[in-house]
């Protein structure tokens, strides 16, 4: 039985962590699995998720102590904290291990010099050292070789359908615009207001507008514009969302794996996106999957969509989870990981 240490910075709920918590899950009867935080994992949201058979703790003596029992055990470093982290534990207690980066995504703004000259020196590095990585997405793959980042021993491995949730029919009620995401400018918040405001402007009888994800305060909205959206903040329904929103829309300027396209696919739920990080392999052979190139394209799309009936959305829903099936990422980790 293979032995993982994953080392992450904290198990809150973030795209990272709870892919890792799923993941580990799904791992637990094929590996001995050990989780290191950097400080106590039971204050953190997801920490009661994971499976029983996980050992998880945030002690470096305990970290130190544990690889040493293992030959050669597999360390898989999550996003660029760990990393960071692990190397510089590496070289100064002389570490004997096999090293794996999961580099989930990244784009750092024209300003940010100081970290694009860190992803310069960690390109260097994984050379030099001759580490192997998995990225969740191709553009994040193609980001990071940008800045010399190894090209050997690398694999793209899809997130796929990793929350599962159950599949819900729709009922009658209000129908509605779905926006999930938190208030972040690489999430594309302004976009969303200003394609929101446009399609109201020129629609007689607009859907309302929900929005699901944190950092959302009604300061962040027009006035006239704040009877027509409803702010829900982090939600524990979203089956339900995703079973009932006319469309789900997506406006994000950065991505790497866009989970919530997933999701909503996994529900026959039109979608009208830009394009960012994989969203255009998510969506390529998806019927009700629009990519745009424009707000004004954008709005022109949310203007006419037409809404598909009940059953062909669920005949849609059921060829999309079968096509990204999590056991199938599942089996990469264990190919290019796990098993050599």
């Amino acid at each position: 039985m293979r032995t993982i240490f994953h080392i992450i910075p904290n198990l809150n709920s973030g795209g990272a962590e709870n892919f890792l918590q799923v993941l580990s899950h799904s791992l637990s009867n094929s590996t001995k699995q050990y989780i290191f935080t950097f400080k106590d994992p039971k204050e953190d949201h997801l920490f009661s998720n994971f499976n029983e058979k996980v050992t998880l703790f945030h002690s470096k003596r305990q970290l130190l102590a544990e690889i040493k029992k293992f030959k050669s055990p597999l360390i898989m470093c999550w996003m660029y904290p760990s990393i960071f982290y692990f190397e510089k534990l590496r070289m100064l207690r002389q570490i004997e291990a096999e090293v794996v980066w999961n580099i989930r995504h990244s784009l750092f703004l024209k300003w940010q010099i100081k970290q694009k000259l860190g992803l310069l020196f960690l390109g260097l590095y994984s050379r030099i050292r001759k580490v192997r990585i998995v990225y969740c997405a191709y553009s994040a793959k193609r980001f990071h070789e940008k800045f010399l980042f190894s090209t050997k021993s690398t694999k793209v491995i899809h997130n796929r359908y990793s929350k599962n949730l159950p599949y819900k029919e729709p009922i009658k009620e209000d129908p509605f615009l779905l926006y999930i995401g938190r208030y972040n400018y690489l999430k594309g918040s302004d976009r969303l207001i200003s394609i929101y405001q446009s399609y109201c402007q020129r629609e007689k009888e607009p859907l309302k507008l929900l929005i699901a994800g944190y950092g959302w305060k009604q300061n962040h909205l027009p006035d006239p514009l704040k009877d027509q959206i409803e702010i829900l903040g982090n939600v524990n329904n979203l089956e339900e969302l995703y079973a009932n929103a006319t469309a789900l829309l997506f406006t994000s300027r950065s991505e790497g794996y866009p989970n919530v396209l997933v999701e909503a696919s996994s529900f026959g739920l039109p979608i009208i996106a830009t394009i960012a990080g994989d969203s255009q392999f998510i969506l390529k052979d998806y019927p009700l999957g629009f990519s745009v190139h424009s707000i004004e394209e954008f709005v022109e799309k949310l203007i006419n969509l037409k809404k598909p009936t009940k059953k062909y959305k669920m005949e849609i829903a059921l060829k999309f989870r079968a096509q990204f099936d999590f056991k199938k990422t599942v089996q990469e980790y264990l190919n290019f990981i796990i098993l050599t």
